[in-house]
Protein backbone atom coordinates (compact mmCIF):
# COMPACT_ATOMS: atom_id res chain seq x y z
CA UNK A 1 0.00 0.00 0.00
CA UNK A 2 1.35 3.43 -1.28
CA UNK A 3 0.33 6.79 0.63
CA UNK A 4 1.80 9.88 -0.82
CA UNK A 5 -0.22 12.43 0.76
CA UNK A 6 1.15 16.41 1.21
CA UNK A 7 -0.70 18.28 4.90
CA UNK A 8 -0.67 21.97 5.39
CA UNK A 9 0.40 23.45 8.04
CA UNK A 10 -2.52 23.70 10.10
CA UNK A 11 -2.84 20.15 10.32
CA UNK A 12 -2.63 18.06 13.27
CA UNK A 13 -0.74 15.09 14.29
CA UNK A 14 -3.78 13.28 15.18
CA UNK A 15 -4.96 13.93 11.03
CA UNK A 16 -1.60 12.71 10.23
CA UNK A 17 -1.61 9.66 12.03
CA UNK A 18 -5.03 8.68 10.99
CA UNK A 19 -4.47 9.01 7.50
CA UNK A 20 -0.88 7.74 7.08
CA UNK A 21 -0.50 5.20 9.66
CA UNK A 22 -3.26 3.75 11.24
CA UNK A 23 -4.41 2.25 7.79
CA UNK A 24 -1.13 0.01 8.36
CA UNK A 25 -1.13 -0.99 11.70
CA UNK A 26 -3.57 -4.35 11.02
CA UNK A 27 -0.61 -5.01 8.54
CA UNK A 28 1.51 -5.00 10.60
CA UNK A 29 0.09 -7.01 13.10
CA UNK A 30 -0.37 -9.82 10.54
CA UNK A 31 3.38 -9.75 10.34
CA UNK A 32 4.09 -7.60 7.38
CA UNK A 33 7.22 -5.36 7.55
CA UNK A 34 5.99 -1.87 6.80
CA UNK A 35 7.75 1.54 6.22
CA UNK A 36 7.09 5.56 7.23
CA UNK A 37 8.80 7.64 5.15
CA UNK A 38 9.12 11.01 5.84
CA UNK A 39 11.20 13.43 3.58
CA UNK A 40 11.02 16.74 2.63
CA UNK A 41 13.10 20.28 2.85
CA UNK A 42 15.26 20.80 5.32
CA UNK A 43 12.36 22.49 8.19
CA UNK A 44 9.56 21.88 6.58
CA UNK A 45 8.27 19.61 10.11
CA UNK A 46 9.61 15.99 8.99
CA UNK A 47 10.95 15.05 12.38
CA UNK A 48 8.15 17.04 14.76
CA UNK A 49 5.72 14.86 12.38
CA UNK A 50 7.62 11.81 13.11
CA UNK A 51 8.30 12.51 17.22
CA UNK A 52 6.04 15.26 17.74
CA UNK A 53 5.65 16.62 21.53
CA UNK A 54 5.98 13.17 23.88
CA UNK A 55 5.06 14.88 27.08
CA UNK A 56 2.01 15.45 25.52
CA UNK A 57 -0.86 12.92 23.81
CA UNK A 58 -2.47 15.41 21.64
CA UNK A 59 0.61 16.79 20.05
CA UNK A 60 2.56 12.92 20.11
CA UNK A 61 4.06 11.85 16.59
CA UNK A 62 3.29 9.75 14.41
CA UNK A 63 6.15 7.17 16.31
CA UNK A 64 4.57 7.22 19.48
CA UNK A 65 1.33 7.33 18.36
CA UNK A 66 1.74 4.20 16.14
CA UNK A 67 3.82 2.26 19.23
CA UNK A 68 0.91 2.50 21.48
CA UNK A 69 -1.67 1.46 18.91
CA UNK A 70 0.29 -1.63 18.36
CA UNK A 71 0.50 -2.38 22.27
CA UNK A 72 -2.66 -1.44 22.56
CA UNK A 73 -4.34 -4.36 19.63
CA UNK A 74 -1.76 -7.02 21.66
CA UNK A 75 -2.63 -6.30 25.53
CA UNK A 76 -6.45 -6.21 24.01
CA UNK A 77 -6.04 -9.23 22.10
CA UNK A 78 -4.20 -11.44 25.23
CA UNK A 79 -1.62 -12.25 22.59
CA UNK A 80 1.80 -13.34 23.36
CA UNK A 81 4.71 -11.09 21.30
CA UNK A 82 7.85 -9.98 20.41
CA UNK A 83 8.00 -6.56 18.85
CA UNK A 84 11.23 -5.67 17.00
CA UNK A 85 11.16 -1.46 15.76
CA UNK A 86 14.12 0.53 14.11
CA UNK A 87 14.68 3.85 13.61
CA UNK A 88 16.68 5.69 11.14
CA UNK A 89 17.36 9.45 10.24
CA UNK A 90 19.40 10.84 7.17
CA UNK A 91 20.87 13.65 7.98
CA UNK A 92 23.24 15.68 5.45
CA UNK A 93 23.60 12.18 3.37
CA UNK A 94 24.38 10.03 6.76
CA UNK A 95 22.47 7.58 7.96
CA UNK A 96 22.34 7.48 11.66
CA UNK A 97 20.50 5.02 13.89
CA UNK A 98 18.72 6.81 16.51
CA UNK A 99 18.83 4.87 19.87
CA UNK A 100 17.83 6.20 23.32
CA UNK A 101 17.76 9.73 21.85
CA UNK A 102 21.88 9.02 21.15
CA UNK A 103 22.55 9.22 17.16
CA UNK A 104 25.24 6.69 15.96
CA UNK A 105 27.03 6.77 12.74
CA UNK A 106 25.94 3.88 10.88
CA UNK A 107 27.41 5.00 7.24
CA UNK A 108 27.95 7.84 5.08
CA UNK A 109 25.73 7.42 1.64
Amino acid sequence: MWCHQAFGQYATQKEVFTTVVSPIIDEVLEGFNCTVFAYGQTGTGKTHTMEGNMDDPENAGIIPRAVQAVFQHLEAAGAEYSVRLSFLELYNEVRLRVCAGVALVVCEC
